[in-house]
């Protein structure tokens, strides 16, 4: 699928399993939920790994800036309440602890490590180490969200990293019409998921 695809089927599945009740933490769980689904595909390094990459930065930047234009707008403290009472070395450990996953994900095969459980369960434990639950929990759901996505394709993708055997469900093409489809039907559900915030 593609990345504007990924980021709007994990913003849906976010904003009905949080049902955050504020806009601080509608704004929190929509940053956690676009950076991790986005993440997997870090590790796309074919014709099209600069646009990839190159969007992954750009929706990750994006995501900060525009979290901190309405921080200055709505003084909704989404700095403290992201960063909370951790002290910097623990933050400074997460952040080098993610930079390194990301750098080995970076280095494997496409739909490989980056969309596997292994991948999950290490993210979402350098994650906690220093972010509040809601922001580590929709991080996890938009990685987990990116992954059942690429179930359906027919390249499959390794689940089970290291193990080398390839999943699919075999259903669609990743930049067909299935995609623009499903595009369509989770801004549909999440802007009416919002409406009803």
């Amino acid at each position: 699928m593609t990345c504007r695809t990924h980021v709007m089927c994990a913003s849906a599945a976010t904003l009905a399993l949080t049902a955050p009740e504020t806009p601080k933490l509608v704004i929190v769980s929509l940053m956690g939920s676009t950076i991790g689904s986005v993440l997997p595909d870090i590790d796309s390094y074919n014709s099209e790994s600069n646009q990839i990459l190159h969007k992954i930065f750009i929706i990750t930047m994006l995501t900060i800036v525009g979290s901190i234009v309405i921080e200055n707008i709505f003084n909704l403290d989404i700095y403290n309440y992201i960063a909370g009472k951790e002290k910097f070395h623990n933050i400074a450990i997460t952040f080098v602890a993610f930079l390194l996953l990301s750098i080995y994900g970076s280095k494997t095969p496409h739909r490989s490590f980056m969309h596997s459980i292994l991948a999950v369960i290490l993210f979402y434990f350098v994650c906690s180490f220093s972010f509040p639950n809601i922001f580590v929990y929709c991080f996890t759901i938009g990685m987990i969200s990116h992954i059942m996505l690429d179930l359906f394709n027919h390249k499959g993708i390794m689940l089970f990293y290291p193990f080398r055997k390839r999943m699919c469900f075999n259903l669609c093409s990743s930049n067909k019409v299935a995609n623009k489809v499903l595009f369509c039907v989770f801004t549909v559900i999440t802007l009416f998921e919002l409406i009803m915030i």
